[in-house]
């Protein structure tokens, strides 16, 4: 099967900008030159500007052809630890993880750096707790984030904010501490891999038979707080069989006094959920129901990596070229996002909560977590800032 190819970047070497590293000098306190170097000279033209990518390598990487035209611009062969900085130009109108999906900077490029404006929380608020996106906050602030990535993995960011108040003079950390989808996509310009993902391909089935049962209620304008779950489980339960467990023995889920679900409602529910989402909201109810946690029903993926998804990652990327140039991390963070964005278990369930009522929501609690389903992890979840459209 083809997949699409990824869209190449070319850096303008006639915009070289060396970064010579003087003697005891790390190439930390470079990079940090080269990230203040960028961000000054971006702030320069005011607010409301173009995102800007550069790429970033040391002259030692540069192969021959670039190198000889480098040679040229700068009057003089840089010395191998200088660190060269081209402007990369690419479509700015919109927003940069988009307009940078499928991208890929040569081989040569080591790094890149991306000044882009975008939306912070006011300094007040306690970023772990918001309980919105910072674009979403009533009091939200513009901000100028300024990311350097490396092929290696160093990661720098300075956050400037519009207020004139100061969010981060420079961080320095390691991609595998980061989270968010930009530090994704700045890697994968690069061709370097991005972190592992915490979560497993199961979180994101919970995640959509939670959500579709919430987007159920509201569809055949279920009475908030009246119990429903059990009664679809219960119809559900002759054809529930889990097809990835042949030797599953056939369900029998009661009513437990409820009352039945009507044919047009269940057709309803099936025809907007996927098979395996709401044959694992049969499983669950009837694990719960048989007080039996100590055995986990087998997972979509044996071993519960994003990688064996790739058959059916691939047919997707025919209609999705991005998604041939994600990995399995930022494949994973990707797919779970596009379900419940940075909704949270917790918040899920709260929802349910509301629409059939707390016995229900309870049930669904106990027997994901005593299984080991739930909750997802929050490292994954999208960062404090997100980038504005240009």
């Amino acid at each position: 099967m083809s997949v699409p190819s990824t869209s190449s970047l070319f850096p303008d070497i006639s915009t070289v900008r060396p970064f010579a590293a003087e003697a005891g000098t790390s190439r930390e306190a470079v990079l940090e030159t080269v990230l203040r170097a960028v961000d000054d000279s971006y702030a320069m033209h005011g607010w409301d500007q173009p995102m800007q990518l550069i790429a970033l390598t040391p002259s030692s990487a540069l192969p021959r052809g670039p190198r000889k035209r480098v040679t040229r611009k700068l009057g003089c062969n840089p010395a191998p630890e200088t660190f060269l900085a081209f402007d990369a130009p690419v479509e700015t109108d919109g927003y940069p993880c988009d307009l940078l999906a499928g991208r890929r900077l040569p081989t040569w490029v080591e790094g890149a750096v991306l000044v882009t404006e975008a939306w912070t929380y006011p300094s007040d608020v306690d970023v772990l707790a918001a309980l919105v996106p910072p674009s979403a906050h009533p009091r939200r602030v513009e901000c100028r984030t300024t990311t350097l990535v490396m092929r290696d993995g160093a990661l720098l960011t300075r956050v400037m904010r519009r207020d004139g108040g100061r969010c981060d003079d420079f961080r320095e950390t390691h991609v595998r501490q980061a989270n968010g989808r930009l530090v994704d996509t700045l890697l994968r310009v690069i061709g370097a891999t991005t972190p592992p993902s915490h979560f497993r391909p199961i979180h994101l089935v919970v995640a959509g038979m939670m959500a579709s049962l919430i987007d159920w209620a509201a569809a055949t304008k279920h009475i908030p707080g009246t119990p429903a779950i059990r009664a679809l489980a219960h119809g559900l339960a002759p054809i529930g069989r889990l097809d990835f467990d042949p030797d599953q023995s056939p369900i029998s889920i009661g009513l437990a006094g409820n009352t039945p679900i009507s044919p047009n409602a269940m057709h309803q529910y099936v025809a907007s959920t996927p098979d395996f989402e709401w044959k694992l909201l049969v499983w669950t109810v009837a694990v719960f129901d048989s007080n039996d946690c100590s055995s986990s029903a087998p997972e979509p993926t044996a071993d519960s990596q994003w990688e064996r998804v790739r058959p059916m990652w691939a047919e997707l990327a025919l209609s999705q070229p991005e998604l041939s140039w994600m990995d399995p991390g930022m494949y994973a963070r990707h797919t779970l996002a596009s379900s419940v964005g940075s909704t949270t278990f917790d918040e899920l369930l709260a929802s349910v909560a509301v629409a059939f009522g707390d016995c229900e929501a309870e049930m669904l609690r106990l027997t994901l977590t005593s299984v080991g389903y739930v909750p997802w992890p929050k490292f994954d979840l999208p960062s404090s800032t997100v980038p504005a459209a240009a």
